[in-house]
């Protein structure tokens, strides 16, 4: 099976804040341009300071290589959130997309 792919589609989710950014976990990218989907208890309810940090990879092994720390930040914002089912949409002013479809 090949993954070669997947550093081009997950992302890391943060908070950013006077001391930087604390990651708070990850985010696939979705088939629609700029949005993003994390679990809801990555998140939370609150909105403010979400940042997307991404590298530029081309391996898997380079996208696990954590003595690399330059990364770039992508301000993000709660387009829909789901408690109950644990999901919530990210929304960025990129044009990042996916071929990932999720319902019909």
């Amino acid at each position: 099976m090949d993954f070669s792919s997947v550093s081009k589609i997950i992302f890391a989710v943060g908070r950013s804040g006077p001391a930087g950014v604390q990651l708070l976990g990850t985010a696939f990218l979705l088939n629609k341009p700029g949005c993003f989907a994390t679990a809801f208890h990555v998140v939370g309810a609150v909105a403010t300071n979400l940042v997307l940090a991404f590298k530029l990879n081309s391996t898997l092994h380079d996208y696990q290589d954590t003595s690399d720390t330059q990364v770039q930040l992508i301000s993000a914002t709660i387009l829909a959130a789901d408690p109950f089912h644990d999901l919530i949409v990210l929304k960025t002013e990129t044009d990042f997309s996916s071929s990932i479809k999720i319902g019909s």
